[in-house]
């Protein structure tokens, strides 16, 4: 999918996170009546299908899923402003991905922003929701490797 898709499924909140909405959005029609059959048979939880959800989210736009709905948001919010510079840099989200659409976003915001107000910012929009641990990050090399760098 374009980034127009997601956008279209993850700028009306909630909702689209609903399992139908979002199961029929994303996935082909005889996946999307097999996964929907697991949930309603009870061999898939509700709550293991949410996590595989924002999994997907955290998958397809390249960062954690709770940083892209805050760029989604924020991007809602500055559209006036955000809309006509996406259209100058040539980025439209009929052709690019989720994830090249939003860094493409931060980027416009972090030069656009306040300097005083970038670090708030950026802090805010990396803070996970209350009740959500962050992974640590898997290191590209091993320690040693990196020692033996130098």
């Amino acid at each position: 999918m374009r980034a127009l898709e997601w956008l279209e499924l993850l700028m009306t909140g909630a909702d689209a996170l609903e399992p139908t909405t979002f199961v029929e959005h994303v996935f082909a029609e005889d996946d999307a009546e097999e996964i929907l059959d697991l949930l309603w048979n009870g061999e898939l939880d509700i709550e293991e299908f949410n996590d595989i959800v924002l999994e997907l989210i955290g998958e397809v736009s390249g960062r954690p899923w709770w940083v892209t709905m805050k760029l989604i948001s924020s991007a809602k919010g500055s559209w006036d402003f955000l809309g006509a510079e996406l259209m100058l840099q040539g980025i439209r989200a009929t052709e690019v991905s989720l994830s090249a659409w939003l860094d493409v976003v931060l980027l416009l915001i972090l030069r656009n922003i306040d300097p005083d107000k970038a670090t708030l910012f950026t802090s805010e929009l990396e803070m996970p929701p209350p009740g959500v641990e962050m992974k640590p990050e898997e290191l590209e090399i091993s320690a040693q490797q990196f020692l033996s760098m130098g």
